[in-house]
């Protein structure tokens, strides 16, 4: 069973959360991938948070993709992703809660119903997911390190050595979790400027539970360099309102989960700052998302 939810009986639901801002392309092609998902008994629904798009993005996706049952609001003005998924989770009861990018796109059919099969056979993993990028050495899976300092950086893997493995986080670009132990610590922090997903997943840490990443989780992020020049990610025109944006949100998580790692912070960013020049240098770590604010700076 295909992406229409129909054909046979549902088990299991899943409610798929998307906010976009001025990405009607992007979010096209990930609406159109998802018409490859071999559903197998989930009955998936789709809410799409239009956050401030201007022309609204609604009328074009309904006529296109009548087929998929799409659930659709809007922001007269853009509050920000975080914002837009506390608005949408709860818009329909479901089992599982999908969180996924715009610029996302499936890849392999069966990557809901495997990250479902994740979070069912152990309790204990709180989500799943996980995705692959494009990158100066090719299509790579990336993996989020959370640094001694608190800040989070992508380790590339090539996709033919990548395992199933446990990790410190899975992100909203692409992540699945029980409903019940996302409202066991939602909503998402709105007066975050970013990472409300590594907050989100700090909590859950604390708690005892942990994150998995398989190479049948996985999707294509595209890293989309549209809806960055206006908005919430409008810090992405601009490198230094990026870089402090950054380290104003790494600020308020230390002080949230580790208040007195705040003492020796500094000498941390040195230690961290040397180790992950070295590992950059070695193609280990990305700075890709760096080069993106760069790329939306110039307007490339």
């Amino acid at each position: 069973m295909t992406a229409n939810n129909s054909g046979s009986e549902c088990t299991k639901s899943v409610l798929a959360v998307i906010p976009v801002h001025n990405r009607l392309e992007d979010i096209c092609d990930l609406l159109n991938s998802f018409r490859q998902l071999a559903l197998d008994g989930l009955r998936l629904t789709i809410a799409i948070i239009d956050d401030g798009s201007e022309p609204p993005l609604g009328d074009k996706v309904a006529r296109e993709f009548d087929d998929l049952s799409i659930r659709f609001l809007r922001n007269k003005t853009a509050l920000g992703p975080g914002h837009a998924r506390n608005q949408a989770y709860s818009i329909v009861d479901s089992d599982f809660i999908w969180f996924i990018d715009s610029d996302a796109e499936i890849i392999n059919g069966g990557v809901l119903r495997a990250m479902v099969g994740i979070l069912e056979f152990d309790p204990s993993i709180a989500g799943t997911g996980g995705y692959i990028e494009r990158t100066r050495y090719g299509r790579r899976v990336l993996q989020l390190d959370v640094q001694a300092n608190y800040l989070t950086v992508a380790r590339a893997i090539p996709p033919e050595s990548f395992t199933s493995r446990e990790v410190d986080i899975v992100s909203t670009c692409n992540v699945l979790m029980k409903r019940v132990i996302f409202e066991s610590v939602a909503p998402f922090n709105p007066k975050l400027r970013r990472d409300e997903d590594v907050d989100i997943c700090f909590t859950l840490k604390r708690k005892g539970l942990r994150f998995w990443q398989a190479p049948e989780s996985l999707v294509f992020h595209k890293l989309s360099t549209k809806g960055r020049d206006s908005g919430h990610f409008i810090s992405f025109s601009n490198t230094r309102h990026y870089l402090e944006d950054m380290l104003f949100t790494r600020a308020h998580l230390v002080a949230r989960h580790k208040p007195l790692l705040l003492l020796v912070l500094p000498l941390l960013d040195l230690y961290v700052g040397m180790r992950l020049f070295y590992f950059v240098r070695k193609g280990v770590y990305l700075t890709e998302r760096l080069q993106k604010v760069e790329s939306a700076s110039s307007g490339s």
